[in-house]
């Protein structure tokens, strides 16, 4: 049975990217529902780690698209699926640092 862990990057990402949305909306409904969508995300990569698309350039990393807008940059060793990135898609491709 595979396990999820965070790198401090993706967490802070996803930090940032939440407290952005409850202070734009004045409401954490749509930051709530990142957290589910991103829940349903890591529940199909755990049931299968070969979901997301692979990353061109980047061995063992694959990526999963969470409501259009963000994605999931990770790897998978051993017995851990490794979260490297919370990457919102709008932004510019090329500040993606992997």
């Amino acid at each position: 049975m595979l396990s999820i862990k965070w790198s401090h990057r993706a967490v802070k990402e996803k930090s940032d990217i939440l407290r952005y949305w409850v202070k734009r909306n004045e409401s954490e409904a749509y930051s709530e529902r990142i957290e589910l969508e991103t829940d349903k995300a890591i529940s199909v990569i755990l049931k299968n780690n070969l979901a997301g698309e692979k990353v061109k350039n980047r061995d063992h990393v694959r990526r999963l698209t969470i409501m259009r807008d963000y994605s999931i940059y990770y790897t998978v060793t051993g017995k851990y699926v490794y979260i490297l990135v919370f990457w919102d898609n709008r932004q510019n491709p090329k500040r993606l640092k992997l």
